[in-house]
């Protein structure tokens, strides 16, 4: 199948476009939208690196710059579906009120930063990327052709080489859990420059973005306990007690989600030397790795 045309250059497209229509006060769709493509952007330059690739670099700070506004926007759905369902009245009230005001002020100045930078930063970084769409679809259609190998060699190396990496660590904890997520992450997008569309290989996809997500609401929670901690300090506070509730609860589905995709396509090798390095892959794990060579 070997790379797909629209996969590799549409994320740089997206982007352009949000670049230019990008308002002084972006609304989560439009943050979310951003910081997404700019992760698949990312993913593609290191499958099919362009040079010069720091012409990107302002673009990789309004990413993170994006995840910070993003993640008070996360925040703060969360607290308002705890706060529909908990007290509205008296202490706990009081106690909703302040963290959504706390949240809503961290997000205003988190999007003013990005929008300051991306207004800096938008002509030139419009201009590169178009410039790198033209670059990624003549790869992508010599790769098409089959006159070029090397593109799909790397994706392929690339995607073997995370595999390998998921199969550890053996158990799951709160330090290593969401590092993990990071190579899932990484792992689907760049399956996805295959474009692949049905089957077993697009199940096993599929199955990375449930521990992609599932990963990411219980660091998500674990970001808004550690801010609640800080903020809320009465004795008893009910809503604290639920943000701990939750993020435990958050905390053993991500793990088990984990497992299972491991349990069912990606289990540690037994052997020992280098055969341990190597994991025993299921049958649509090596579908879709190879659809990005064939």
């Amino acid at each position: 199948m070997g790379l797909d045309l629209d996969h590799v250059t549409k994320p740089a497209k997206k982007l352009r476009k949000l670049l230019q229509k990008m308002p002084s006060d972006p609304t989560p769709e439009e943050i979310h939208s951003f910081r997404t493509n700019a992760r698949k952007f990312e993913a593609t330059l290191r499958t099919i690196p362009i040079k010069p690739g720091k012409a990107f670099k302002p673009l990789f700070r309004l990413r993170k710059r994006a995840g910070k506004v993003r993640d008070m926007d996360v925040l703060t759905s969360y607290s308002m579906n705890l706060s529909c369902h908990g007290q509205q009245k008296g202490p706990e009230g009081e106690c909703s009120v302040r963290l959504l005001e706390h949240l809503g002020a961290k997000r205003r100045k988190q999007a003013t930063k990005f929008c300051a930078e991306a207004d800096q930063y938008s002509r030139q970084l419009r201009k590169n990327l178009k410039s790198a769409a033209f670059k990624l679809a003549k790869e992508a259609t010599e790769n098409q052709r089959a006159k070029n190998h090397q593109v799909s060699a790397r994706a392929t190396t690339s995607a073997v080489e995370l595999l390998q990496e998921l199969a550890y660590p053996p158990r799951f904890t709160k330090r290593n859990l969401h590092p993990y997520r990071l190579k899932v992450k990484e792992l689907r997008n760049v399956l996805r420059l295959a474009g692949n569309g049905k089957g077993a290989d697009q199940d096993f996809i599929e199955r990375l973005g449930d521990v992609k997500d599932a990963i990411g609401e219980w660091h998500d929670w674990e970001e808004l306990l550690a801010i609640a901690i800080d903020l809320l300090d009465h004795s008893g506070c009910a809503l604290l007690g639920g943000i701990k509730e939750t993020t435990d609860i958050r905390f053993q589905r991500a793990v088990s989600v984990a497992e299972q995709l491991r349990k069912q396509y990606i289990r540690p090798s037994s052997g020992r030397g280098l055969s341990k390095r190597h994991p025993k892959l299921a049958e649509s794990v090596w579908s879709a790795t190879s659809s990005l060579a064939a």
